[in-house]
């Protein structure tokens, strides 16, 4: 058994004015969270802002995007320009991947994932194989961003521009004598975002949209040529509502957020021959949106809902949190969501003198599986959407976390 540590946030900060401008500065290891999304990340304004903490959101769903953030070694800094008009902007130091269960473990989507494995099975005894990734460089990660606030409904716009390499794996690259996995570079975001409260029955609105050019798309293979996969321009857009609850005879107070997704291509621009979408070469003839393949247009819809009883006993409140993940249509041509696929948790979280949560939960996954007869093997699952290996992982989940 092997005892390991890590450390998260470690950083300096200090405020200062320029002129009459208060200026603040972070300089170490931090996370910045950039506009409105919540729960879906794949989609928001904040995609790839910082590698995911994919463990968590599949141990865990319904967590919120900005709570599976890792921090990265970056100086960022945020100017209040006018009492109205803010400012921002970071550059980071560091790359690091998105983490995610890896292959051989409970949860993880595929023996191969992600950094665990050292071969990748392609049929019955034969296998390549799995050698170092191919990644970025440490630095070249940047952004800017701009919020203006206005009066009416308390609501703000901000503008956004980033370029960035991509912290989530593009995909593996199967060569004759090796595979590895690639990520993509070089990848710019244009955004807007808008947010206003209180609205909608006393809740927060806010809308996410973005614009990605050069951004990685689902590919069947990584061209060894280039290491390059399939690449386009993409639309985004999120929005959701946040409520917090009033007191009713159910409950005493809780929060409820409800967040759709939509992606679009606008075209694909390079190594169409491996772009996994529908009519494209990457997907294989008489294979559709039912075995995997990207579609133009993506919805997904995410719901969470958790109701809390304060005082229930001495020192303790408890709440029920419920969360539910579906794919409403299509199959999202840069990741992040499937036709049919749904994760969901519903449980019971004891809260004891607001430093100590005691969870217990029950979760479960889902994605629609195509079957087919393998010679020597008999019926077996073929393809799918989403992450047809968690099908059959749903589980009971007891956790303890404390600060002190």
């Amino acid at each position: 058994m092997a005892l390991a540590a890590s450390y998260w946030d470690a950083f300096a900060f200090t405020r200062f004015d320029l002129g009459e401008i208060p200026v603040s500065v972070r300089a170490g290891r931090h996370t910045v969270y950039w506009g409105n999304g919540l729960l879906i990340a794949g989609h928001a304004v904040s995609y790839s802002q910082a590698p995911l903490d994919g463990r968590k959101a599949v141990s865990n769903p319904g967590t919120e995007t900005r709570e599976i953030f890792l921090p990265l070694t970056q100086i960022s800094t945020q100017a209040q320009v006018t009492d109205k008009l803010s400012l921002a902007a970071q550059y980071f130091f560091e790359w690091d991947t998105t983490r995610a269960p890896e292959g051989g473990t409970y949860l993880a989507s595929a023996d191969v994932a992600l950094e665990g494995p050292d071969r990748l099975p392609l049929f019955s005894g034969v296998s390549r194989p799995l050698i170092d990734p191919v990644k970025p460089k440490d630095r070249g990660n940047w952004g800017v961003m701009g919020t203006y606030s206005f009066d009416f409904l308390h609501s703000e716009v901000s503008a956004f521009y980033r370029e960035f390499d991509d912290y989530n794996p593009w995909g593996l690259q199967v060569a004759p004598t090796f595979a590895r996995y690639v990520y993509a570079e070089n990848v710019k975001l244009y955004g807007l975002g808008y947010s206003a409260g209180p609205v909608l029955g006393g809740g927060s609105l806010g809308v996410d949209l973005s614009y990605r050019q050069n951004t990685s798309l689902v590919s069947s293979n990584i061209s060894t040529a280039d290491n390059q996969g399939a690449r386009g321009d993409t639309w985004h857009m999120v929005v959701n509502g946040l409520w917090l609850l009033p007191r009713t005879d159910y409950f005493d107070t809780g929060s409820l957020i409800t967040e759709m997704a939509f992606s679009h291509v606008q075209r694909v621009t390079k190594h169409e021959e491996v772009f996994k979408g529908e009519g494209y070469g990457g997907c294989p003839e008489g294979q559709d949106k039912h075995y995997g393949c990207a579609t133009k247009n993506y919805v997904g819809l995410a719901v969470s809902f958790a109701p809390q009883w304060l005082g229930v006993f001495p020192g303790w409140n408890i709440s029920t949190p419920m969360s539910v993940d579906y794919g409403v249509s299509g199959n999202a041509a840069t990741g992040g969501g499937n036709e049919g696929k749904y994760t969901w948790k519903a449980g019971v979280k004891g809260t004891y003198d607001e430093r100590t949560d005691v969870t217990l939960s029950y979760i479960g996954y889902g994605s629609e599986r195509k079957y087919g007869d393998i010679a020597g093997v008999g019926k077996t699952v073929v393809g799918g959407t989403g992450d047809v290996g968690l099908t059959d992982r749903n589980w009971v989940s007891l956790t303890v976390s404390t600060a002190f």
